[in-house]
């Protein structure tokens, strides 16, 4: 029997469901790997000089079998750096919306809370790598978790750091997807 691609939304999904499914739930050691893979994704486009835009567990599919990998496969929104995307709709997912676009949007500043840009693309990123991560220790509600405090313990310290940096400090200074893959590429 071979499986094909999972939704990434199931890599937070409690281990009930997953066994009902028959879907494995990856070791940590995948989950490190899937996080790699969607860096080297996300730091590709942003080399070729495009913004992702909605990033979201909703937005990739991954495997496990060869090797684990992500798959992006919604890219409506991903748009040139400084171009608007040409199809409509939101730009960030309920719960995965940047602290600046929160807060742009509880002032009332549209523009603010659709903006996209590297910032946002490298939080979204973080915040997928956070879920992806703690899921095994909060199987049941890591899927909404913005608290990098989560997974202190649960990860190595350098993993720990960056996601602080990502989901905690000035947008400017989020780490790159590259920083993320060198990061996470220790642990695979």
């Amino acid at each position: 029997v071979s499986e094909g691609p999972c939704e990434a939304q199931n890599l937070t999904a409690a281990d009930d469901f997953l066994q009902r499914w028959r879907i494995p739930n990856p070791s940590m050691e995948q989950r490190f790997l899937l996080c790699r893979s969607l860096a080297l994704g996300l730091g590709k486009l942003h080399r070729a000089g495009a913004i992702y835009g909605n990033l979201s567990l909703s937005e990739f599919l991954y495997r496990l079998d060869p090797t684990p990998s992500v798959m992006f496969h919604n890219p409506l929104q991903v748009r040139l750096r400084g171009s608007l995307s040409s199809f409509s709709g939101s730009t960030h997912a309920s719960d995965w919306e940047p602290p600046e676009a929160l807060a742009a949007s509880k002032s009332g500043n549209r523009v603010g809370y659709e903006t996209v840009n590297l910032d946002t693309d490298r939080y979204k990123l973080g915040l997928a790598i956070l879920r992806v991560l703690i899921a095994p220790a909060f199987p049941s509600g890591s899927s909404a978790e913005r608290d990098p405090s989560l997974a202190e313990g649960l990860v190595p310290d350098d993993i720990y750091r960056l996601l602080s940096q990502c989901l905690l400090d000035n947008p400017h200074a989020r780490p790159t997807a590259k920083d993320w893959y060198l990061v996470l590429d220790r642990y695979v």
